[in-house]
């Protein structure tokens, strides 16, 4: 009644606390309702009160303690979707009005979310990178978020590290903070910068000098941050209840919703993230242009419950602060290393937005902060490069059959019986209809030809008529690719993801891990009785080679022609050079390169050797001789490494 007498009133600000007021009337009806219910899997939770254990602080995602903890505090669910609505109000307003007013929209934007706490300012640095979905004004605003979310009191931080690191006094010369016990104990640093230089979402960044002389990064994780994890998933997984009870859906949300907030639970283990750096420093080591900070556990919190980890310091800048030119040669990096990352090693890197990665004063990239990453199965691999493959060749029927491998459309395929229904009420249908629907959707959806969002967007809206499902990865190899693309399309508007990725799809295609990839490699390549079908063999070549004789033209791919001019004096030259990804490099003395080796074995050696001294094999020859001219150019660490 309040919000219908209001309807002749022209006072805004009265309309704005109606609102408000009839949000917080919803949230709490909303709350006495659903209170007692477990949001994760719809029932009722025991009703003898069980005793007061906070589960976050065991750092193992819990979801069905999470749920009884909040189930008895319905309160703080209520308190909690009041301040969600109240920040979601107060920015569409700032929206609404009139830029002329002086309103800062974009600030009002980076203040909500940062007062929301972690998890939205995590979604916010993600959608830094994407100004085609929130446009440039709110694109712009969030990217503070990346490197200057709100920081907490530095006592705070202060009584953190002399907790963990358990050190009774003063964090260095000069800095007693009121946590010290003993002002008289030597300082546990040469030198401790007072102010954070980076602030993010789960914790703020100072930099120190220890007694030896090492420059180091010390993070420090926030206060009670477990616990505004904790209610963010139930509040998230309560609001994903509301809606699929106010507006039926298909789809459930609560998958990408458990994904995406029980990552940021790993992040919390400094530990975790400590040996994730070790090991994607590991497995990307044959790419000399990544490095990744040095741990040191020393200056570290204790195994379980640490929340400081130190690191080397990196001396770099962000991508953003670089010439045209560099950044235009850092992004390519950023990108080859990402692919390789999803294609290659399968231990994928989820937040590489740009306050995670640097451009080193030596001409190399560096990766930081470890605590969200993703494992990729080689089925996955091998699907995505089918994928890619097929998206650059222009065959859908490839592309929907790599999807229905890495687990996005089911198998048989199935759509439902009426169209855009509510009802789960699914029949099979023929695979080419879907092949054909994938397609038109690609080619209608804007960038569906040459970016990873834009193929997202086309499949949730198929998913209005065929069964797509939704695998638990995707939720992080998708925050991953879109933060990247938003990066490289900075530098190069042009930007196609697929292009760029194709190489190392290849790579992939010709060494599967899977017993099924390598069965279908074998059938494609290999005849009966040892022959060999050069021409199919040459067609997956050839899908390389045409990428790499494109390198040299086109924005981004300018780059790597750069490479020893940019750094030409600084010593950096020889490991970018051996850096450059090539679809061969090394493959055959590798695991990966099983399957090509057991394929050589098995072929007819008389045939082959015919084979390559008739004219017909004149493209092989030259292959060849190229590829032994450019190992005798490489330096001799290279070639060992090649042979």
């Amino acid at each position: 009644q309040s919000l219908r007498r209001c309807q002749n009133c022209n006072g805004s600000n009265m309309r704005r606390r109606l609102d408000v007021l009839c949000l917080v009337s919803v949230a709490l009806s909303l709350s006495a309702r659903f209170s007692h219910r477990d949001f994760a899997v719809g029932k009722v939770p025991h009703e003898t009160p069980r005793p007061v254990v906070e589960p976050w602080k065991r750092r193992d995602f819990d979801k069905a303690a999470l749920n009884d903890y909040f189930a008895q505090r319905p309160w703080d669910l209520a308190t909690r979707l009041v301040e969600v609505f109240g920040s979601a109000w107060r920015v569409y307003w700032a929206w609404k009005a009139d830029p002329a007013e002086g309103c800062d929209r974009g600030q009002v934007l980076v203040d909500s979310l940062q007062s929301l706490g972690p998890a939205f300012v995590k979604a916010g640095q993600t959608l830094a990178q994407r100004p085609d979905l929130v446009g440039e004004e709110a694109a712009e605003a969030l990217k503070s978020l990346q490197t200057s979310a709100k920081p907490f009191e530095n006592e705070i931080a202060y009584r953190t590290i002399l907790e963990d690191l358990q050190h009774r006094g003063p964090l260095a010369p000069g800095l007693c903070p009121e946590s010290c016990e003993d002002p008289h104990v030597a300082p546990l640093f040469q030198a401790f910068e007072a102010e954070p230089i980076a602030s993010a979402s789960l914790g703020q960044v100072y930099r120190a000098t220890t007694h030896d002389g090492r420059e180091v990064a010390v993070k420090v994780q926030r206060p009670a941050v477990g616990r505004q994890l904790a209610l963010d998933w139930v509040s998230m997984k309560f609001c994903v209840a509301a809606y699929q009870y106010v507006v039926p859906s298909l789809n459930d949300y609560s998958i990408l919703i458990d994904t995406a907030l029980g990552s940021m639970f790993l992040e919390l283990d400094y530990h975790h993230e400590a040996s994730n750096a070790e090991e994607f420093k590991r497995r990307l080591s044959f790419l000399n242009f990544v490095t990744v900070p040095k741990w040191l556990p020393e200056y570290s919190g204790p195994a379980g419950t640490a929340r400081v980890l130190s690191t080397e310091w990196i001396f770099g800048r962000r991508i953003s602060d670089l010439p045209k030119d560099v950044g235009m040669e850092a992004v390519q990096m950023a990108v080859q290393a990402c692919v390789v990352q999803l294609l290659l090693t399968g231990f994928v890197h989820a937040d590489p937005h740009e306050g995670n990665l640097l451009y080193t004063d030596d001409g190399q990239l560096a990766f930081l902060d470890f605590g969200l990453m993703d494992q990729v199965e080689p089925k996955i691999m091998e699907g995505f490069a089918q994928g890619i493959q097929g998206v650059v060749a222009g065959d859908w029927r490839r592309v929907t059959q790599a999807m229905q491998a890495v687990g996005f459309i089911s198998d048989p395929v199935q759509k439902l019986r009426e169209a855009k229904s509510l009802t789960a009420d699914y029949v099979d249908c023929e695979f080419e209809e879907v092949v054909q629907a994938v397609e038109e959707q690609m080619q209608a959806e804007e960038g569906g030809e040459s970016r990873f969002s834009a193929m997202a967007a086309g499949l949730e809206k198929l998913s209005w008529r065929y069964l797509m499902l939704t695998p638990s990865y995707i939720v992080l190899i998708t925050r991953t690719f879109m933060t990247l693309e938003g990066i490289a399309e900075k530098v190069d508007p042009g930007f196609n993801i697929y292009e760029a990725a194709l190489p190392i799809a290849v790579r992939r295609a010709i060494a599967p891990r899977t017993r099924k990839g390598q069965a279908a490699l074998r059938e494609a390549v290999l005849l009966e009785g040892g022959q060999v079908r050069w021409q199919r063999l040459e067609e997956l070549l050839a899908e390389a080679d045409t990428e790499e004789a494109t390198m040299a033209s086109g924005s981004v791919r300018e780059a790597w022609r750069l490479r020893h001019s940019l750094h030409k004096g600084h010593g950096s030259a020889s490991h970018k050079a051996e850096g450059t990804f090539n679809v061969m490099d090394g493959l055959l003395a590798t695991s990966d390169g099983t399957a090509l080796r057991r394929i050589f074995d098995d072929m007819n050696l008389k045939e082959m050797v015919h084979f390559l001294a008739s004219p017909t094999a004149k493209p092989w020859r030259r292959r060849a001789a190229a590829y032994v001219a450019e190992l005798l150019r490489r330096p001799t660490s290279t070639k060992a490494k090649a042979r």
